[in-house]
C-alpha cells in the first residue's frame, strides 16, 4: 500500500463508468493477499463493486472519474486506484489504530492537547431510517422514529443488564443509503451503513465493517436482571440478509445517559465523540513506556458497557494475541465484565485503569498520571484532583461531554469566561443564527477555557465533519426546534440553564482594556461583610449611559475564586472570601487606597492623591453601612469610621442607596443587559452594562448566578455578594456627570 493515494473526499453512489470498471474486477481474494489483512471468505468466487466507504468516497459524476483517470495514467491507472483503494478499507478495517479515518478536527483536537494541559471535546450525533419502529417501554408502544414528535424513552444496555432510559426527540438527517437488516428471528430495522452496533465480540462496530452474516448481541432476555452467563444461543441474534433499499432521509436520536437503544431486540450506538478519546488513549500508551493512564466513567457498568469496548477495539492486534515469553502483559477483556479487574497491562509496560465516579474521590489520592481521561458528567471536585495527579509526569487531561447535559456545573467551568479563537459556519442553525460575539451564521469551534482553568481550550466537534454521519443543512430538518436544541444537537454546544438569571450576558459584554473609555464618570462600591471579605468593585459610565466594570477586590489572580461550583445549584465558598481575612476599616481604606493611584508619603506620613483616580461617589450596602461599631469610648457606624481623619488615612466618604429588593435589582441589570441578540451589535443595538475581560470575579457571577435562597427565604448564593455590588450602583441611580458643566446648588446660584 506504500503511495496509495486517498481518494479525493467525494460522496455519492458510482458512475457508471465506475460500474463498469469494477464489473471487470477480478474477486477480492483472486489477487494476493496481503498478509497482514483479513481474508473475506463471503466474498470468495464472486465478482465485488467497490465497497461503500464513507471514509473513502467515490468520484460522483463520469466527469469527476475522467479526471481522477487522467490524474493516474488512464484506466488501468484508475483500476489500481480501485484496488488500492479496497485495501485501505481493509486496513481500516482490521487495524483501526494505525489506519482508521480521522476527520480534520482531530487534528485540531491533537494541536490543542498538544500546546495544553486540559482539552475538553462536546460534540454532535448517528442514523436509522425514518420507517424504523422505536419501542417506547413506557408508553408501551412501537412509532417508525421519523413520526416521534417529543422526548420519549427507549431500552437502554448498560452492560450488565437492560433499563429503560430517556431519550430526546428524533431529527432528520442529510439522505444517506439506506439498507435493510433482516435478522434470523424475522425481525428487521432500517439504518445506513455507517450506524453502530454491538456485535458478538462485545464492540460497536460501524454496519459496513460487519460481515454479511454477523452476530449481533441480543441482550432482551437480560431485561430486568443482571447477566450471569452470556449463552450464544440466547444472547445473540444472526444477519440473515442486507439489502439495499433507497437513498433517503435518515433520523437521528439523543440517550443522553447511555448513548445505545434497543431496536429489533439489538443495541445500536448512537454517540463517537468516544473514539476520538479511545484511540487517543491507547496511542499514548503504545508510544511511551510505563505510561499510566486511567478512564473514568459514570458507574463501573457503563465503563464496561461504553467506555472499555472502545479501547479494545483501537487495541493493536498483537496485544490482543501476544503469548510471547517475558513479555511484560495482562490483557483480557470479555462482553460481559470488560478488562479484568478493571486493568491491563501492554507489553511495553503501559498500564491503563478504568475507574468511575462512584468511588470515593480517595482513590485518586496518591496517583500519579500520564493521562486521564473523564468521560460524562465529571464532578468538579474529580477534574480539579485528578489534574495535580498529572504534574508529577507532565500528564494531560481529556474530558468529553455529551452536549444533551445541558450547562452542568462542569462545563460551567469551562464555559464561564471562556473565549473564541475559531468559529465555523452553522449551516444547521441557519444562516440567520447569531451567537454573540461572532458574525452572523457561526458558532464556536475552538475556545480558550475562562479563567479558572488558563491551561484548558474546548474544541466541538461539529457533527457535518464527520462523513459517517454525513451532516448536512440541518436548519430545514429541525424546524421548530429552539436554538438550544440546534447548537446541542448539531455542534455539541451546551447553553446556559434557564435557572441563570442573567441570560444575555455573553462574549458581547466582555470587553479588552484597551477598549475601557478613556473618560467617564468613576464610582467605587463596596458590599461589606464582617466575618469574610468585602467585595469591592469600581465602575465607569461613559457619556452615553454605558456602565463599565473595570477593577475588582479580591480579584482572581491574587486571591483566586470568589465563588465555586459545589452539589448545589448555588455553589459554594472561593479561597477569595476568607483569604487574608480579621481585616479592619483601616486595612480596608488602605487597599481602596492603593487600588485608585494614591501614594503614601512616609515622611509627612499622610496619603497623596496628585495622581489618584477621581471618584465620584463610593456607594455602600446600605444594610452593612449602618451597622454600628465600637469606636473609642463611643458607638458608630461603619460609614462614619470610613470618614474618620486619624492614623494618616484621609476621610471616604460613602453613601447609602435605595434599598431595592434582589428581584428588583435584578430587573434593573438585565435591562442594561439588555439587546436584540438575533440582529448584529451596533450603535442602535448594543448593551449598556461591559465587564472589562480581566474582572473575572464579575465575569463568573454574572454567568452563574441563579437567586438562589434558601427555606426562609435568605439568599445563600455563592455569587450574590459580587452581583449585589451592581445592584447598588444601580439603586443609587448612578450616572455620567459631566464635571466641566455649571451645576445647581443651594438658594438658586450658580
Amino acid at each position: 500500500m506504500a503511495g496509495a493515494k486517498r481518494p479525493p473526499a467525494r460522496g455519492g453512489a458510482p458512475s457508471a463508468m465506475i460500474a463498469e470498471i469494477a464489473d471487470r474486477l477480478p474477486p477480492i481474494n483472486g489477487r494476493a493477499q496481503r498478509a497482514d489483512l483479513p481474508s473475506r471468505p463471503e466474498q470468495a468466487g464472486r465478482k465485488t463493486a467497490p465497497t461503500p466507504w464513507p471514509s473513502l468516497p467515490l468520484p460522483t459524476s463520469q466527469e469527476q472519474a475522467q479526471a481522477l483517470m487522467m490524474s493516474l495514467g488512464g484506466l488501468g491507472g484508475f483500476r489500481e486506484w480501485l484496488i488500492q483503494r479496497e485495501e485501505l478499507i481493509e486496513l481500516e478495517k482490521s487495524d483501526p489504530l494505525h489506519y482508521g479515518y480521522e476527520p480534520a478536527c482531530w487534528a485540531d483536537a491533537d494541536a490543542l492537547m498538544k500546546d495544553n494541559d486540559i482539552l475538553v471535546i462536546m460534540g454532535g450525533n448517528r442514523c436509522l431510517g425514518g420507517e424504523t419502529q422505536i419501542y417506547d417501554p413506557v408508553l408501551k408502544r412501537s412509532l417508525p422514529v421519523s413520526e416521534i414528535q417529543s422526548d420519549f424513552h427507549v431500552h437502554s444496555w448498560t452492560g450488565r443488564r437492560v433499563v429503560v432510559a430517556e431519550a430526546r426527540q428524533p431529527f432528520r438527517k442529510e439522505p444517506q443509503t439506506l439498507l435493510k437488516i433482516l435478522l434470523d428471528d424475522g425481525t428487521s430495522f432500517v439504518c445506513s451503513e455507517s450506524h453502530w452496533l454491538l456485535d458478538m465480540s462485545g464492540l460497536f462496530v460501524p454496519l459496513g465493517e460487519l460481515p454479511a452474516d454477523a452476530m449481533l448481541f441480543w441482550p432482551v432476555p437480560a431485561r430486568g436482571r443482571r447477566l450471569l452467563k452470556l449463552d450464544p444461543k440466547i444472547f445473540f441474534k444472526k444477519i440473515a440478509k442486507i439489502k439495499t433499499l433507497r437513498r433517503d432521509w435518515v433520523w437521528d436520536f439523543e440517550v443522553p445517559r447511555y448513548h445505545n437503544y434497543l431496536c429489533a431486540g439489538v443495541v445500536h450506538h448512537n454517540s463517537s465523540k468516544t473514539s476520538y478519546a479511545s484511540k487517543r488513549m491507547v496511542q499514548w500508551m503504545e508510544s511511551k513506556e510505563h505510561a499510566r493512564i486511567w478512564a473514568v466513567q459514570t458507574t463501573e457498568s457503563n465503563s464496561v458497557a461504553m467506555q472499555q469496548p472502545f479501547v479494545w477495539h483501537y487495541l493493536p492486534l498483537e496485544w490482543k494475541t501476544v503469548k510471547k515469553a517475558g513479555v511484560v502483559t495482562y490483557i483480557s477483556y470479555t462482553q460481559k465484565n470488560g478488562f479484568s479487574n478493571n486493568t491491563f497491562v501492554a507489553p511495553n509496560g503501559s498500564q491503563a485503569w478504568f475507574k468511575n465516579y462512584a468511588q470515593k474521590l480517595a482513590v485518586v489520592e496518591g496517583a500519579e498520571l500520564d493521562l486521564a481521561w473523564c468521560d460524562e458528567s465529571a464532578p468538579v471536585e474529580w477534574i480539579q484532583t485528578l489534574r495535580f495527579r498529572l504534574v508529577t509526569r507532565n500528564g494531560k487531561l481529556l474530558l468529553t461531554f455529551t452536549p444533551a447535559q445541558g450547562y452542568s456545573p462542569t462545563v460551567a467551568e469551562f464555559m464561564n469566561g471562556a473565549v473564541v479563537l475559531k468559529s465555523k459556519p452553522a449551516e444547521l442553525a441557519g444562516a440567520a443564527h447569531h451567537y454573540p460575539g461572532l458574525p452572523r451564521g457561526q458558532v464556536p469551534y475552538i475556545m480558550k477555557a475562562g479563567p479558572r482553568w488558563p491551561n484548558a481550550a474546548l474544541i466541538f466537534f461539529h457533527s457535518i465533519e464527520n462523513p459517517y454521519n454525513d451532516y448536512a443543512a440541518l436548519c430545514r430538518m429541525l424546524q421548530g426546534k429552539t436554538t438550544v436544541e440546534i447548537l446541542e444537537r448539531a455542534y455539541g454546544l451546551a447553553t446556559k440553564t434557564q435557572g441563570n438569571v442573567f441570560q444575555k450576558f455573553g462574549p458581547a459584554n466582555i470587553i479588552p482594556r484597551s477598549a475601557l473609555p478613556k473618560e467617564g464618570t468613576r464610582y467605587c462600591v463596596a458590599d461589606g461583610a464582617g466575618v469574610k471579605n468585602w467585595f469591592i468593585k469600581w465602575y465607569l459610565i461613559d457619556s452615553a449611559g454605558r456602565i463599565y466594570i473595570y477593577r475588582e477586590w479580591p480579584d482572581f489572580q491574587n486571591y483566586g475564586e470568589w465563588a465555586l461550583p459545589g452539589s448545589s445549584a448555588e455553589g459554594k465558598a472561593g479561597p477569595a472570601q476568607r483569604a487574608s481575612g480579621g481585616r479592619g476599616i483601616d486595612e480596608y481604606k488602605r487597599i481602596i487606597l492603593e487600588a485608585e493611584g494614591w501614594k503614601y508619603d512616609a515622611a509627612n506620613r499622610r496619603w497623596m492623591n496628585d495622581e489618584a483616580e477621581e471618584i465620584y461617589e463610593r456607594i455602600i450596602d446600605p444594610r452593612f453601612g449602618s451597622l454600628s461599631a465600637p469606636s473609642g469610648d463611643a458607638t458608630v457606624n461603619v460609614i462614619s469610621l470610613m470618614e474618620e481623619e486619624e492614623r494618616g488615612l484621609p476621610a471616604l466618604y460613602w453613601t447609602r442607596p435605595f434599598a431595592l429588593k434582589i428581584d428588583q435589582r435584578v430587573q434593573l441589570l438585565n435591562q442594561k443587559l439588555d439587546w436584540n441578540m438575533e440582529e448584529p451589535l451596533g450603535p442602535l443595538n448594543q448593551p449598556a452594562f461591559y465587564v472589562v475581560d480581566d474582572c473575572h470575579q464579575s465575569i463568573c457571577a454574572l454567568q452563574e448566578y441563579k437567586a438562589c435562597s434558601n427555606t426562609d427565604g435568605r439568599m445563600t448564593e455563592a455569587t450574590k455578594d459580587v452581583i449585589d455590588c451592581d445592584g447598588y450602583l444601580l439603586c443609587a441611580d448612578a450616572c455620567y456627570v459631566d464635571t466641566k458643566l455649571p451645576i445647581c446648588v443651594g438658594g438658586g446660584a450658580y
